[in-house]
């Protein structure tokens, strides 16, 4: 599938925001408000240029969409909230009908990072003989999986899939 020169501008501005975002949260734990807020605004800003109105109503609905499933998580203390802003630059980039895809991604994503950190604290705990308090504490860079879902879901797009939708 070919994407046309709007798409190939919002892909590759994800793709570059994502890559920053998992960066930052490897070195950091964190996302920075500066990444997300821009992201943000330049998606939005993007997908009005791209189909006036109608391209920013489909990425607002995607920041609404985003928003709206990844708050509770943060709420309940499952997610950051530097996880939540990623997901809604996401939302507003690709919009309300890719965010199941993105899921499904990120999910898969986030089960190989989850995974990953249990091989390395159980190899950690042999070689030190430690107890089970070798895995307290351990924090999962979740912005590392939103990034490597998003960047699976462009990829499953730039191969020509549909997006996985339920409306």
């Amino acid at each position: 599938m070919e994407l046309s020169a709007e798409e190939l501008i919002i892909t590759s501005t994800l793709t570059a925001i994502m890559i920053a975002a998992a960066a930052f949260d490897l070195r950091r734990y964190r996302i920075p408000n500066a990444l997300t807020a821009s992201g943000v605004l330049i998606m939005l800003g993007l997908n009005y240029l791209s189909g006036s109105f109608d391209g920013l109503t489909a990425s607002l609905l995607g920041l609404a969409c985003a928003f709206a499933a990844h708050f509770l998580l943060f709420a309940w203390g499952i997610l950051g909230a530097g996880d939540v802003k990623l997901f809604c630059v996401v939302g507003a980039a690709l919009g309300a009908g890719a965010m199941l895809t993105v899921w499904l991604f990120v999910a898969l994503a986030g089960g190989v990072q989850a995974g990953w950190i249990i091989a390395r604290a159980a190899l950690a705990r042999r070689r030190a003989g430690a107890d089970e308090a070798l895995l307290a504490g351990r924090k999962a860079c979740y912005g590392v999986a939103i990034a490597a879902g998003t960047l699976g879901t462009l990829g499953w797009r730039a191969l020509g899939h549909d997006y996985i939708r339920v409306f």
